[in-house]
């Protein structure tokens, strides 16, 4: 219960930064702030993947997978 919570405040979170920083991303992508915001959004991730790995739930990575492939296809998208 409490690791799903945890999970969908990080996943708010990194909607929220991601829909904040939209006009920013696709006006300075080649500056050295994207390339930060991205490394941050990956490391969050990377900490979710581990709490997912940590309590064994699948269904949880699945969800997760589905929510955030169309934001990573938008991100990487070109303008």
């Amino acid at each position: 219960m409490v690791y799903t919570l945890i999970t969908s405040g990080m996943m708010v979170l990194t909607v929220i930064i991601l829909d904040g920083k939209k006009i920013m991303l696709k006006e300075a992508w080649s500056s050295k702030f994207s390339y930060g915001l991205f490394l941050l959004i990956f490391l969050i991730l990377i900490a979710l993947y581990s709490i997912i790995q940590y309590f064994g739930s699948v269904n949880v990575l699945a969800l997760l997978q589905k929510i955030l492939a169309p934001i990573t296809k938008w991100v990487f998208s070109p303008s």
